[in-house]
């Protein structure tokens, strides 16, 4: 090869090198601009819907939460005081006589209650009792753990997030509000489990072994209303 070629090959690598590190920066620049452009869009919807929160309340407390409790299993006088607690806060959102914050606080606080896991218990505990394939004395010690996890709840030291996982052995997927709701001939299997769990999560919380208190869930939900509005979010 002669030098002329060698130079012309020489020089055209030069100019292939030259362009690639001549896109570099600009990939980059643009790639910082698009980070800076997704970092405002963000912090502009969470401002707004920050602003917003009292109508979200209003509207999620009367468009869903109210009518899936209307649904729940719950025993019918827990039922309607609950849905007559949540229908005044619904109308103090809508009075403007809720601030942001509280109704932040309201609805964090409202979503760690198992409202509606406490209906299915009821339930279990009632499944229970009529299935012969439990003697006296694991019916009796399925009432002590279900009144334990109860009094777990009634604490605040289990969640919606722990009863979920305890009741969920006896749920399935439907097209309700809530998306799933009580098997109705859950098996004996099924139902022990759910007790099991129940005492897993009360040895959990260092429940005492036979609780003499009889938890309500009525006042758990008006308490916690009562604290949002105070103090806020939890």
């Amino acid at each position: 090869m002669s030098d002329s070629e060698q130079d012309e090959n020489a020089a055209g690598d030069a100019d292939s090198q030259d362009d690639g590190v001549g896109w570099l920066p600009a990939v980059l620049a643009f790639g910082l601009l698009l980070t800076a452009a997704l970092f405002v869009c963000c912090g502009v919807s969470t401002y707004f819907l920050y602003q917003k929160r009292v109508e979200l309340a209003a509207r999620t407390l009367s468009g869903h939460t109210i009518p899936t409790i209307e649904q729940s299993q719950l025993e019918p006088e827990d039922k309607q005081a609950i849905v007559e607690m949540l229908g005044r806060v619904v109308e103090d959102a809508e009075a403007g006589r809720l601030e942001n914050w509280q109704a932040g606080g309201v609805m964090n606080r409202l979503t760690r209650i198992p409202i509606l896991e406490w209906g299915d218990l009821a339930a279990v505990e009632a499944l229970i009792q009529s299935d012969s394939g439990f003697d006296e004395p694991a019916k009796q010690e399925a009432v002590t753990q279900i009144k334990r996890l109860r009094q777990a709840i009634t604490t605040g030291t289990a969640t919606s997030f722990d009863i979920n996982e305890v009741v969920a052995p006896v749920l399935v997927e439907d097209q309700s509000l809530r998306g799933r709701s009580l098997a109705s001939s859950p098996t004996t299997e099924q139902l022990q489990e759910v007790v099991t769990r129940a005492r897993l999560v009360a040895d959990r919380d260092q429940v005492s072994g036979r609780p003499r208190s009889q938890p309500s869930i009525v006042e758990l939900v008006q308490r916690e209303i009562e604290a949002g509005r105070i103090e806020g979010s939890k």
